[in-house]
């Protein structure tokens, strides 16, 4: 299965959760922040929170949630804050953004633009590092092949 089904379902979602089928009929579901979940009024930043998923997916190689069934995920998104695991080898720059990208308020979530601020930012940063000057730097599990 490519990434590019994944990353499409996720980033035009705003419903409470996504839902499609990719590749040979997997499904795909994905809770949005919990005020969508919740049913209260909502903007971009639920889109934010989905994106902060999809960068944990390029850095993990996993499917969040996966432990859980759709309804558990999006209960415990709302009610305890769950959130997947960052993986121990993300940069760190990369768990901040994650952090900022999942916060319960949707108002402490930050703007795209922000986002790609930061994306840029650390692009040259790892870069200077002496790693491929690419973002690809930063995300092992897809260097790897592990999707």
């Amino acid at each position: 299965m490519g990434w590019g089904g994944e990353v499409a379902c996720h980033m035009v979602s705003t419903s409470s959760k996504c839902q499609c089928h990719v590749g040979l009929g997997v499904r795909l579901n994905m809770p949005n922040g919990g005020e969508v979940i919740e049913h209260r009024p909502y903007d971009h930043k639920a889109d934010v929170f989905s994106f902060g998923i999809v960068l944990w997916e390029l850095l993990s190689g996993e499917i969040p949630y996966a432990h859980l069934t759709p309804l558990q995920a999006a209960i415990g998104v709302v009610q305890q804050g769950v959130r997947p695991r960052i993986p121990e080898h993300a940069h760190p720059k990369l768990v901040e953004l994650l952090e900022k990208c999942w916060q319960q308020d949707p108002a402490q979530r930050p703007d795209f633009s922000e986002i790609l601020d930061i994306l840029k930012r650390l692009t040259e940063e790892v870069g200077h590092d002496g790693e491929d000057k690419s973002i690809g730097g930063c995300f092992p599990a897809r260097k790897k092949g592990r999707h």
